[in-house]
Formats: structure tokens, C-alpha cells, sequence
């Protein structure tokens, strides 16, 4: 699931926070900052 999440991530980061929503609450786990610390 690293893999997958870091790629939502990394799309909703792209397309800023508007995204946060369903994505948030699905992956309330996985943030940007997750994302930065594992890669």
C-alpha cells in the first residue's frame, strides 16, 4: 500500500489541496509529509 499511497500523494500534491477530501479520508494515513519522509 506504500506504493499506491505515495502515488495519491504525490497527484493530490501536484493538483494542491483540493483533493484532500475523499483521498484525506481514504488515506488518512499517507500525507505529503509521510511521502517525503519515505522517499
Amino acid at each position: 500500500n506504500t506504493t499506491i499511497c505515495a502515488g495519491y500523494c504525490m497527484t493530490r500534491d501536484i493538483n494542491g489541496k483540493l483533493f484532500l477530501p475523499k483521498y484525506a479520508l481514504s488515506q488518512d494515513v499517507c500525507t505529503y509529509r509521510d511521502f517525503i519522509y519515505r522517499t
